[in-house]
């Protein structure tokens, strides 16, 4: 662990790169298994926009009649498609009342229509991308990721004393922290650097 920690900091962009070639791998093979299921099924990936809460995948066969959940604890019910919608519903967690879920085919977006109560409750805004999408935003902030590090070192007073710490990363946004020698040979703290995806699609550095 030592060793990948090591080359990871010497080399970010060889490291980047050897990054990307697994997640190829691992996106053919995910590839591979999308090809085995059937050709009417769309495989899509759905995540709240506005929230900021982990994604769920999310598949549908209209030939088959069929939705898949990747939580497990979701189980779609009456489920209907039309020319533009598929609508099902889940039951709450105590089978009392259910809520009734669509999903607009055109817009790619997820709304809760109402519940049995009658009370409809807010769940956000949540949008649906397909698979290849996904692999794309992934592969893009990696790279935005290995760019903003590399910039980094290149301004720093003794990159070699470098400590890297915390990292967030997501589709239009890709953070580190570092700690690192001033000229005088001390430690001068974490500090944190960030870039950002702008509405044209580039990444702007924060250095």
């Amino acid at each position: 662990m030592k060793n990948i920690k090591l080359y990871m900091n010497e080399h970010p962009i060889k490291f980047a790169i050897a990054l990307l070639m697994i997640g190829t791998f691992i996106f053919s093979a995910f590839k591979k298994d999308i090809d085995k299921r059937p050709a009417t099924e769309v495989a899509l990936f759905c995540e709240f926009v506005d929230l900021g809460a982990n994604g769920f995948d999310f598949r549908y066969d209209e030939a088959n009649k069929t939705i898949y959940y990747s939580d497990d604890s979701i189980e779609p019910r009456n489920i209907k498609f039309e020319a533009n919608t598929v609508t099902f519903t889940v039951d709450s967690a105590d089978k009392k009342y259910y809520n009734v879920y669509e999903y607009n085919k055109d817009t790619k977006l997820f709304r809760q229509t109402k519940d049995s109560t009658d009370s409809t409750q807010n769940i956000g805004k949540i949008a649906c991308i397909t698979a290849e999408e996904k692999q794309k935003q992934t592969d893009d902030a990696l790279t935005a990721y290995y760019r903003l590090k590399d910039a980094i070192e290149k301004n720093l007073k003794d990159s070699d004393s470098a400590k890297w710490g915390n990292r967030y990363i997501s589709k239009n946004k890709v953070c580190v922290t570092v700690n690192s020698k001033n000229s005088f040979g001390a430690y001068v703290g974490n500090k944190s650097y960030c870039a950002t995806k702008s509405n044209d699609g580039n990444w702007k550095l924060k250095i």
